[in-house]
């Protein structure tokens, strides 16, 4: 018979603190690189959506006429203008409309989808706000829906920012694939 039992042995609370500890290390780790690679915006609902942080992965910004390639896929910017809006549509008090032209063409096999919601704005107080729909682009405002293999589209996006900004860029990102597609264009 075994005098004491196993509680009362050293080895066995050494093991089990250095088990705890493993474990609590593990789960910081953890929690504190998923926290660094995704970050959260309000779109212009007050809806909160998660991206991944662009910071994190070491990427080209594309300027003004400039065609960034990715998987199946070209974009580029080709005009960009500030608005205070219209008689039907004005931005909120100290903002202003920034409307993005935009090329995109699909050098893939199988057709890309896109939205309002794959593009972002970032500007100089690192905030990041989604693409709107408003009345000021109509005519031309990215629809969602797929763009055939070899076809393109030439579209605007809007967005909703701040009239004293002076750095903005505007973020792609695709969520439909599988290796996200993530572009940055300089906007201003």
């Amino acid at each position: 018979m075994i005098k004491g039992g196993i509680l009362k042995k050293w080895w066995f609370w050494v093991a089990a603190v250095v088990i705890i500890v493993i474990g609590i290390t593990t789960a910081y780790i953890s929690a504190k690189t998923s926290s660094n690679s995704y970050k959260t915006f309000k779109d212009h609902k007050g809806n909160h959506n998660r991206y991944q942080d662009s910071r994190q992965i070491r990427m080209k910004e594309y300027s003004l006429n400039e065609e960034a390639t990715s998987e199946g896929m070209k974009m580029k910017i080709t005009a960009i203008q500030k608005s205070n809006g219209n008689s039907q549509d004005k931005p909120r008090e100290g903002m202003q409309y920034i409307i993005v032209s935009v090329n995109i063409k699909n050098t893939g096999k199988s057709s890309l989808p896109v939205k309002l919601t794959d593009f972002q704005m970032r500007d100089d107080f690192d905030e990041t706000a989604g693409a709107i729909s408003t009345s000021i682009n109509a005519d031309t405002q990215l629809k969602s829906g797929d763009i055939a293999p070899g076809a393109e589209v030439n579209t605007s996006i809007a967005f909703e920012e701040p009239s004293d900004t002076s750095n903005l860029t505007m973020l792609y990102k695709d969520d439909f694939s599988d290796n996200r597609k993530l572009l940055r264009f300089k906007v201003q």
